[in-house]
């Protein structure tokens, strides 16, 4: 028998993928970009050297971001797909063994981001040319986004083992990479300062990412190479870990496809989900009165309850965190400038949580046989489509304009801190604008690229990309090609760019929307989805 041989096939069929191709190259072609823009704005400001060096941590950064992305986008929805459509059971029908099948997989889902990094590191060693950064470096940096590469993915494909929901394993996958990158490095900071909590702040620096990559430098490397080398060995022995332990427990956990609970759990989690009694045929008899899909899209209790609960609380931290600060501290929570970061920590869990309700929609509906009967309905396209508009209005309408509310009562409580935050002041009412003109074109793009994708998570994440990022290179191109400078003319530059974006976005979906909805509906089931 020949040695791993799934991981030979994957291998085999990943890299004859058009995907990994235009993946790779997408890469190259972004990181060409954002280098050209950098070079081209701190040219006026910044030595060679100085460029160099800039520009290495600038891409650093990003593809260091890219890599640690990579779990949720490449391996979160692997193992739990073959989970749902009951195929990962057929693997280990055969004398394939746990690790057989998980490096497989591994691997095939590694190809195109190992392309894609690949694609990048050329890029990066341009900044040897402009000095500022040593060969050694570049070397160091590739090997800390390799192992957090590997990481990523091992723990999207560890999650996914254990998940049978797609949208379950992306969500718990974030939150676990959140955790290794931005609460631990906190804590040990914290920690830090403290004697008697040295010894678990010591512990914790083995998987501090970040500290890894501050100590790339020749000085500082040269002074604690062990602060370098203990991030990645801890790191790596963790990614071993993950892989080892779900090549072990793998064929034990395609049998748990009711998620661990028995008849009562599930029953208990049904009635929480969906209600009992009359209220609940009362609730269905008003929702397909409006609409069809308004009832197949707003039934569940659960989710309003906990978007509820996030804006709520949230705004209501925010005005009562404020107000007592700025009793202690002399009104510095109050500034317009801080308003405008506390609001977008609460509207972007909000837009991507829309955009992930909406592309997630075709792809349960397919799985639970509904899409197959609601094109045998009667509903024309339009009613179709005002349905899951209505369904998305009912969940995130009311949590959105509590949001705005508090953002609206912050920025009247600030309106007397001073002239010199005028420029903060139209950035806060552009960013509300801008907040519900980014919610309505994500419905849009999320519903169309949710049925076009066949894979929830990548539609999600195309959906982001071109309504939440697209506007952000739009915005920075204009100001760095234009000569346009960082004051009251940002606002508007940044207006022009969302709203530019959103309306081709909301016109291109709802075009392919109506006129051929069907049509791709047809293709998808017949497979010819990505």
């Amino acid at each position: 028998m020949r040695l791993l041989p799934v991981v030979e096939r994957e291998l085999r069929v990943a890299v004859r993928r058009r995907s990994t191709y235009w993946t790779r190259l997408a890469a190259a072609g972004l990181a060409i970009l954002l280098s050209s823009g950098m070079l081209v704005f701190w040219t006026d400001f910044q030595t060679g050297a100085s460029q160099g060096k800039s520009l290495f941590q600038s891409l650093a950064v990003i593809a260091l971001a890219f890599c640690l992305g990579a779990g949720p986008l490449f391996t979160a929805d692997l193992l739990s797909q073959e989970k749902r459509e009951g195929t990962l059971g057929l693997l280990f029908l055969t004398d394939l063994r746990g690790y057989d099948v998980v490096l497989g997989k591994l691997a095939a889902a590694a190809v195109p981001a190992v392309f894609s990094l690949a694609a990048t590191l050329p890029v990066m060693a341009l900044s040897l040319l402009l000095g500022g950064v040593a060969l050694v470096e570049l070397g160091r940096v590739a090997l800390l986004l390799a192992v957090g590469l590997g990481f990523s993915l091992a723990l999207g494909l560890t999650v996914s083992g254990h998940s049978v929901n797609a949208r379950s394993a992306f969500a718990v996958t974030v939150f676990s990479l959140f955790l290794l990158v931005g609460c631990l490095p906190w804590l040990q900071a914290e920690l830090g300062s403290s004697r008697a909590a040295n010894s678990l702040g010591r512990v914790l620096a083995w998987f501090n990412f970040w500290q890894a990559f501050e100590y790339i430098w020749a000085v500082q490397y040269a002074a604690q190479p062990g602060m370098f080398h203990r991030p990645l060995l801890g790191v790596l022995g963790l990614t071993m870990g993950l892989v080892g332990w779900t090549s072990v427990v793998l064929p034990r956990w395609w049998r748990a496809e009711g998620g661990g609970l028995d008849h009562r759990g599930r029953e208990r989690w049904h009635r929480l989900r969906f209600g009992v009694g009359r209220k609940r045929g009362e609730r269905r008899r008003r929702y397909l009165e409006r609409n069809p899909l308004l009832w197949l899209g707003a039934r569940e209790r659960l989710k309003p309850v906990l978007l509820w609960a996030f804006a709520g609380l949230g705004s209501l931290g925010w005005v009562l965190w404020a107000v007592l600060w700025a009793g202690v501290r002399g009104g510095d929570w109050l500034s317009w400038g801080t308003t405008i970061v506390i609001a977008y920590f609460l509207q972007t869990p909000l837009k991507w949580l829309l955009a992930s309700e909406a592309t997630h929609r075709w792809v349960e509906s397919r799985q639970s046989g509904a899409f197959e009967l609601l094109l045998t309905t009667p509903l024309t396209v339009s009613e179709i489509l005002r349905g899951h508009g209505l369904a998305l209005r009912h969940l995130f309408l009311g949590p959105s304009m509590a949001v705005l509310g508090t953002q609206g009562l912050m920025l009247w409580l600030g309106s007397g801190r001073g002239m010199q935050e005028s420029e903060a002041g139209w950035f806060a009412l552009v960013n509300m604008v801008v907040f519900l003109w980014d919610l309505h074109t994500l419905g849009w793009v999320g519903l169309w690229l949710g049925l076009v994708h066949r894979q929830a998570n990548r539609a999600f994440m195309a959906v982001v990309f071109r309504v939440l990022v697209v506007p952000w290179l739009l915005c920075f191109t204009l100001l760095f090609f234009g000569g346009l400078q960082f004051g009251g003319s940002f606002a508007a530059v940044w207006l022009f760019a969302s709203g530019a974006v959103n309306v081709f976005n909301w016109l291109s979906a709802r075009e392919h929307l109506r006129g051929q909805f069907r049509r791709l509906a047809a293709a998808v089931l017949d497979g010819a989805g990505d």
